[in-house]
């Protein structure tokens, strides 16, 4: 029976084997169409492999009873749960592409036929095999005539031509379809075309029979055109007549009328008829008349002459003629400043515009100038005049500076007394002016700055002045022509004077360069503040030159820097190679610094008895005297050596600089970037790579060189982004991209230097252990011997005298993290050692048993002062037990946790102690 049920199932497996195959292809097939958003097309159907099987849709046959257990609604809870969110996307998407696939049907059929434009044609080509749309389609290929006639008989070939021919008289019918649909358009636009052309050729007739009647009016016109053309040339040579006749009567008294009026100072009539004449003779032709030959030269000449007055009365009313007063009053202010010391006044010139304003209030005065403007205008040369007044105007300004150097720069023996200012001419040289500003100091050349910068203003304010003035009287009718010359010319006086003036200051500035680096702060200051009122001069007239001043007093600041930056490198490296690694009492200005980049809530003031004084407030007394122990930033206190003491001190000189010449941020901060990684790469060499014991004669690195060094670098860390803040906090983004990465990049460096710094405390205590634990073994043999085991070995006694000394040395000077760091590391490292080494040890074999328990009892007081020693290092509680667990675990296993807890504190009492 059992193999009559064997061989059956064996009879219905290819059966059911091909079920399975269909039933998973029908699975595979199945999840694209349903997975499809799109709508059910028929093709889609068809690409589901199952779509032509029907045999999955039997019933299959009823389960035994029992062998599947009951199924409900709750067991689809979950699957449900999981899929609801992408079933609620599944149906967006769905209503999506059908709210698209409206909009398509109305855009593609807008006049609602029914079906869309060449869909049943598509659908038609559809049913047809793909096969019959190859280019390589041929019946007389065998390959392709078996794949169509599949090889049988002749019945099933006229079935498969009866099949293409249903194909075939399917396409046609849709194409006569749609051949149908677009005919009623193509007879409409036949129809359109048609009635087009008609229109066309009736306009044409009535244009060309337009082109005959203008044809016989132009005829018309021309002889009439004709005939007024020659009556007007006859009236017109009459007149010319007439015209002639009357100027020869008015030529022979023009000339001497012209004269008379120049004499009288009447320019506009004898321009207006000196004008009116050279018109008539340009005019009527008079100079071919044999009798008027010499008429033009006559008239170049009284035009010449005329010009020439015009001009000499135009000067003599626009001269600037308060220049000596100027002059005298800027020496003055020149010598109140020697005597005063620097004065910072505001320049505003008085007797300057007296001048102006007296011919702003001559209303005659007044008219005459615009007369003698509306002369030059008329007889064209205003042009010349106003060009040449831009030169007049810089020549002055040159002969006041001349001045002004001659009154300050002579001494007063060489002085010619009771001559006027004016009257004192310099014949010296250029390289006589530059040696004679090379040999004053430095108030003397202030103060000529100062003179010379007072004049300019004046001689600016008066020419800008009359070229105002000029404008308003060029506004009249006569002269409005010229309102734009004018204007430029105000421009050009502008610029002629301050090129005059930025030129005089950057030769005077450039005579003392060799002197820039000698100068104090105050004093560059001093001198950059007039030259910046210089370039703001010609920011005030709108005056856009090349920036050589500019360039000379930034080359000069440059300098200054670069004086200062040298010095204090060479300084910096000679404070570390004579460091001796001592703590060091700062003078109190270095607080002050520290301050000065700290926000109001974190500075320290210094207190009366020298002891550092946290304040929220803003100190507003005097700098201390005082020395520091300690330099404090905010609340937090770091000892510190000499040579970082001469580091805050240069780091203060750069933000002088910084403060007075915030242009030059970006050279100041990277030379405040060179200093600093300089005193950290020169530290780490002389410490960590014991370049000290050779340089400042020290016999060895300790661990208290090594803390002093690590408080220097921890105070540079904190003061690194203050003083980023200090120098880039106004800055702008551009110049913040080129200072921060090296910040950031030094702040890394100090980081690792103070991690190498801890690295070799650690290191150092670990060869001293390593050196004690290298003779335990020897010193575990002598243990029986000992009187007394209650008490620790000698080797264990100079463990911990090694762990109190160090805790004796860096308490007092490192920070509270910087303890936790050292010490962590240092109870890890000696809490792994000791476990090993004391867990390596054994008695002799030779010991006797008392020996032996003596030897034990020796090994159990060494390992529990040792840890006593450990837990009495300055960590929290949570660290030490983290940091000592090996040690701790070896105790307990081999002491006891209870008993032995008690000894373990006793003696890390005494130990510490």
């Amino acid at each position: 029976m059992a193999g009559q049920s064997v061989n059956t199932y064996d009879q219905q497996s290819p059966k059911a084997s091909a079920q399975d195959g269909q039933l998973y292809s029908a699975g595979q097939g199945l999840a694209p169409v349903v997975n499809n958003p799109g709508p059910v097309s028929p093709l889609s159907i068809m690409c589901w492999p199952a779509a032509l099987d029907r045999s999955w849709q039997e019933a299959p046959p009823p389960a035994s009873p029992g062998l599947l257990r009951e199924v409900t609604w709750g067991d689809f809870d979950e699957y449900l749960q999981r899929l609801s969110e992408l079933h609620l996307s599944f149906n967006q998407a769905r209503q999506q592409l059908e709210a698209d696939s409206v909009r398509r049907i109305i855009a593609r059929d807008p006049i609602g036929t029914g079906h869309l434009r060449g869909e049943g044609l598509l659908q038609a080509l559809r049913k047809v095999p793909g096969l019959y749309f190859q280019e390589a389609f041929s019946l007389t290929r065998q390959e392709v005539f078996e794949e169509v006639c599949h090889g049988g008989a002749e019945e099933e070939w006229c079935q498969t031509v009866e099949t293409l021919s249903g194909y075939m008289d399917t396409i046609e019918g849709e194409l006569l379809n749609e051949i149908a649909a677009r005919s009623d358009s193509f007879f409409e636009a036949a129809e359109s075309l048609q009635a087009l052309q008609q229109s066309l050729e009736v306009n044409l007739q009535h244009i060309k029979e337009l082109e005959g009647r203008v044809a016989g009016l132009d005829k018309i016109m021309c002889k009439k055109a004709a005939a007024v053309r020659r009556l007007h040339v006859h009236r017109g040579n009459l007149k010319e007549v007439a015209e002639i006749v009357q100027v020869l009567e008015a030529v022979l008294h023009a000339q001497d009328a012209i004269q008379l009026l120049v004499l009288g100072k009447d320019y506009s009539s004898a321009v207006e008829l000196l004008g009116n004449l050279k018109y008539q003779c340009e005019q009527q032709g008079l100079t071919r008349l044999h009798c008027l030959r010499h008429l033009p030269d006559s008239l170049a000449n009284l035009s010449n002459s005329l010009i020439t007055a015009l001009e000499e009365d135009f000067e003599a009313t626009t001269n600037w003629k308060s220049s000596v007063v100027l002059v005298g009053e800027a020496v003055q202010i020149a010598t109140n400043e020697r005597g005063s010391g620097p004065l910072d006044i505001d320049l505003e010139p008085s007797s300057s515009g007296r001048s102006v304003s007296s011919l702003e209030g001559d209303e005659e005065l007044c008219s005459f100038l615009q007369s003698v403007l509306g002369g030059l205008s008329q007889l064209g040369a205003l042009s010349g005049t106003l060009s040449r007044y831009a030169a007049k105007a810089a020549g002055e300004l040159k002969a006041a500076f001349l001045n002004v150097m001659e009154q300050i720069l002579t001494p007063p023996a060489e002085k010619v007394p009771d001559s006027p200012v004016d009257e004192q001419d310099s014949s010296r040289s250029s390289t006589e002016w530059r040696k004679a500003m090379q040999a004053c100091d430095h108030a003397v050349f202030h103060g000529l700055l100062t003179a010379c910068l007072y004049v300019a203003e004046g001689c600016c304010h008066h020419h800008v002045s009359v070229c105002e003035l000029l404008g308003r009287l060029t506004s009249g009718a006569r002269i409005a022509g010229h309102k734009a010359m004018v204007d430029l010319l105000m421009t050009e006086v502008c610029e002629a004077l301050v090129e005059v003036l930025h030129k005089h200051f950057a030769d005077m500035l450039n005579a003392r360069s060799t002197e820039v680096s000698s100068l104090a702060m105050s004093q560059l200051e001093q001198l950059v503040r007039v030259a910046q009122k210089s370039i703001d001069l010609g920011k005030k007239y709108d005056v856009r030159l090349a920036p050589r001043l500019n360039n000379v007093v930034q080359g000069q600041c440059r300098v200054f820097l670069e004086t200062i930056h040298t010095k204090n490198v060479s300084r910096l490296r000679e404070l570390l190679d004579m460091e001796n690694w001592k703590k060091y009492e700062a003078p109190a200005r270095c607080q002050d610094i520290v301050n000065s980049l700290l926000p109001a809530e974190r500075s320290a003031e210094v207190g009366e008895n020298g002891r550092i004084e946290t304040s929220s407030e803003p100190s507003t007394s005097a700098p201390s005297v005082h020395s520091l122990p300690a330099i404090a930033v905010g609340k937090q206190e770091y000892r510190i050596v000499f040579s970082a003491a001469g580091l805050i001190e240069c780091l203060g000189e750069y933000l002088a600089f910084h403060k007075a010449f915030p242009e030059f941020v970006t050279e100041t901060g990277q030379f405040v970037l060179e200093l600093l990684t300089s005193f950290n790469t020169r530290s780490c060499q002389l410490l960590l790579g014991a370049q000290a014991m050779r340089t400042s004669g020290l016999k060895s690195i300790t661990a208290k060189h090594l803390a002093l060094c690590s408080q220097c670098i921890y105070l540079l860390r904190s003061l690194h982004r203050p003083l980023a803040a200090a120098l880039l906090g106004s800055e702008g983004q551009s110049r913040r991209a080129i200072l921060q990465p090296d910040f950031d990049r030094l702040n890394q460096d100090l980081i690792t230097h103070c991690d190498s710094i801890h690295s070799k405390l650690v290191s150092i205590m670990k060869e001293r252990l390593i050196l004690s634990t290298r003779q335990l073994a020897s010193s575990a043999k002598e243990w029986p011997h000992k009187d007394d085991a209650t008490e620790p070995s000698n080797i264990a006694l100079q463990i911990g005298k090694q762990l109190s000394t160090l805790s004796q040395v860096l308490v007092p000077l490192l920070l509270e993290e910087q303890i936790i760091d050292v010490f962590t590391r240092v109870a890890e490292t000696f809490s792994s050692v000791l476990a090993e080494s004391f867990q390596s040890l054994e008695p002799d074999q030779e010991f006797t048993e008392d020996q032996a328990e003596h030897w034990h009892h020796q090994w159990r007081t060494d390992t529990v002062y040792l840890l006593g020693c450990l837990r009495q290092m300055p960590l929290p509680d949570d660290v030490k037990e983290g940091s000592l667990k090996e040690l701790s675990y070896l105790c307990s296993e081999t002491v006891g946790n209870e008993v032995h807890g008690v000894q373990v504190a006793q003696k890390g009492t005494g130990a510490g102690s």
